[in-house]
């Protein structure tokens, strides 16, 4: 088995426990009258979760390929005030 697939399983386990305790709490000290709002902080949680997911790969693409022309642009500066320098010598 894959330590990936594994360690999926591991926190939706994990994810899933925590989400039945709360609930159970929940249910337990106020009859069920809280159990919509739980619910609804979960779905926003959610929500924020896949919205991330989807934007952050871009962002980070984004981020690094501004990084890397930078870089070329920096690089090229400094290449051609040596090759000044150099003539002027």
């Amino acid at each position: 088995m894959d330590a990936r697939a594994c360690g999926g399983r591991w926190t939706a386990g994990l994810v899933q426990g925590l989400t039945a305790t709360l609930r159970g709490i929940s249910t337990a000290t106020t009859g069920g009258f809280a159990n919509p709002l739980f619910a609804s902080a979960e779905l926003g949680g959610s929500l924020v979760t896949a919205i991330l997911a989807l934007l952050l790969p871009v962002a980070v693409a984004a981020a690094l390929a501004a990084a890397i022309l930078f870089t070329l642009i920096w690089l090229w500066r400094r290449r051609a005030a040596r090759r000044e320098l150099t003539v002027r010598a």
